[in-house]
């Protein structure tokens, strides 16, 4: 509405100007349907690729016991109402159409922020989240968290995050050496779960740059994953290390 992405059903129009017209408009990220409805077929099409929760078996007397703390990290993540804001005020998405089949976009990187940081999950994504979902491509504007209705606080508390989580998993020399001195069992990558489920590469979806890939401008195409055709190298990461929170440590 007059240029500024909101939900029409939120928006008083006590809070607009009255002396001057109206405007509204679909979302730009999306084909227009008709008037204002767009085509977010491609939101689905994110969703399906994303591997499901995955929890550890119960405890001996068939309980599952979770700290308050991991449980609060993940609450915010819920209020999403998949309004798909977000992904319309993404520059990545909404002015480079070619880097749809290799970036999911904030929406779903807050849903794998949720399931990566669940307590009971067993998954590993941070490789997939990596190479896959294309979180390199993310550059951390903070327009997302901006526009949310929910006020989901999306780069600090799930974009961030998952940057950090990489950098622990693939780059922190600190990490690998306490990996290999504690021999804690390394959790189930998501790659080997979709195998396993059957559901690997079943249909084309988003991939992105390693978050160590070379800088490049902001929404430039990136590596996809290893069974596409090579691209041009993509952004970097903008991520710094930090110690993974609960659920899949490094």
């Amino acid at each position: 509405m007059n240029g500024h992405p909101v939900l029409m059903c939120m928006t008083r129009m006590s809070t607009l100007p009255v002396d001057e017209p109206i405007t509204i408009s679909p979302m730009r990220a999306f084909p227009i349907m008709r008037d204002l409805v767009t085509d977010v077929s491609y939101n689905f099409e994110v969703a399906k690729l994303i591997p499901a929760f995955r929890p550890r078996p119960r405890d001996p007397d068939g309980l599952y016991r979770m700290a308050q703390v991991d449980i609060d990290r993940g609450q915010e993540f819920h209020k999403c109402i998949e309004c798909f804001l977000c992904q319309n005020i993404c520059h990545v998405i909404r002015d480079h159409e070619e880097n749809k089949p290799r970036y999911a976009g904030p929406r779903f990187l807050v849903r794998l922020a949720e399931l990566e940081m669940h307590p009971l999950d067993t998954l590993d994504r941070r490789d997939y989240i990596r190479r896959d979902m294309g979180i390199g491509y993310c550059n951390i504007t903070k327009c997302c968290t901006e526009v949310c209705p929910e006020d989901i606080h999306i780069t600090d508390n799930a974009i961030i995050p998952l940057k950090e989580r990489l950098v622990d998993a693939h780059y922190d020399p600190i990490a690998w050496i306490g990996r290999k001195i504690t021999r804690r069992p390394a959790p189930l990558p998501a790659s080997e779960a979709r195998k396993h489920t059957g559901a690997a590469h079943a249909q084309p979806g988003p991939g992105g740059p390693d978050p160590g890939a070379a800088s490049g401008s902001p929404g430039s195409p990136g590596p996809g994953s290893s069974d596409r055709p090579a691209t041009p190298p993509g952004p970097a990461d903008d991520t710094g290390s930090a110690a993974p929170g609960p659920g899949n440590g490094a």
